[in-house]
């Protein structure tokens, strides 16, 4: 099994771990840790993490864009990106004792034509893989472009997840994507359900829009997976949290891998729980021990867990 994890707007990721932060002054990290980023690049590595071969994809634009191709392919993960205009934004993740603070660059607008050159591209790789994962923002300058993608998956009949906030999230939904995941915050934020909501309410509204299938995260109270009228929720586990960054994109690829591997949605939600709570005990977006993964993964399924 291939699995191709799109990332419309990647970036250099920078995790900064500080004793303290203060609004003046200047701090010195302890620890920095510097990846290729974006949500789709930290699902793949989690996947691979998970033994899952991947596919990575996308734009990218000026030396920052050559540098993460590059920790791309020193990773394994298979880059098979387009050069576009601009640069590649940088994402700076500050994790200090009361939590972390993300400063998130705009990535680059995509043109016309390099949104051209991206569907087709897309379209050859689709044909080879067996599932399709697409997450993260989307860069200004391609409206449609989330239904778009969905869409020509289907005509493939490789099952796509969509995973993305704001207006591209209600995209996915109507477009019928066959997995739309979210955190409920960003469920809010795109106006799909209202500030009461739960994650299985949630999840609800997101399949009552359209999509297929749909998983809401909701940080430590758990997450809940809905298909039709059916929704399964799984706890979160009682951690020592450490760093919350990628913890929602090793969900994703937990999700994926538990699918895949045969066990549905239910082997996917608990593997996709395990996974996000063994990257809160480390730095670093999409990182994680494989054998705490497992630990999670073993407590999660003993008697009374759930």
């Amino acid at each position: 099994m291939v699995v191709l994890c799109v990332t419309l707007n990647p970036a250099v990721d920078r995790v900064l771990v500080v004793d303290h932060l203060e609004p003046v002054g200047t701090v010195r990290p302890r620890e920095v840790h510097v990846a290729a980023g974006g949500k789709g690049n930290n699902v793949a590595r989690a996947l691979r993490l998970l033994g899952t071969r991947v596919v990575t994809t996308g734009v990218v634009a000026g030396l920052p864009g050559e540098w993460l191709v590059a920790a791309l392919r020193r990773e394994g993960l298979q880059p098979r990106f387009l050069t576009g205009g601009g640069e590649t934004r940088t994402t700076c993740s500050i994790v200090h004792p009361g939590g972390t603070v993300v400063l998130a660059e705009p990535g680059p607008p995509l043109d016309d034509v390099t949104t051209a050159s991206l569907l087709h591209h897309y379209r050859a790789l689709v044909s080879v893989c067996e599932f399709v994962v697409i997450a993260g923002s989307v860069p200004s300058g391609a409206p449609g472009l989330i239904e778009d993608l969905v869409e020509a998956a289907g005509s493939a009949r490789c099952p796509v997840l969509v995973d993305s906030s704001d207006d591209a999230l209600g995209e996915a939904c109507a477009a019928g994507a066959d997995i739309v995941k979210a955190n409920l915050e960003e469920c809010v934020g795109a106006s799909l359900v209202g500030a009461n909501a739960t994650a299985s309410s949630a999840a609800l509204a997101l399949v009552a829009a359209g999509a297929r299938a749909a998983v809401v995260t909701d940080g430590p109270r758990g997450a809940a997976g809905a298909t039709g009228d059916s929704v399964l929720e799984v706890p979160a586990l009682a951690l020592d949290v450490r760093s919350t960054v990628g913890a929602g994109d090793a969900f994703t690829a937990g999700l994926v891998a538990g699918i895949l591997d045969g066990g549905g949605f239910t082997a996917g939600l608990r593997r996709g729980t395990a996974a996000a709570a063994a990257c809160c005990l480390v730095p670093g977006a999409g990182w994680f021990d494989p054998n705490v993964y497992s630990e999670m993964l073993s407590l999660l399924d003993a008697p009374g867990a759930s």
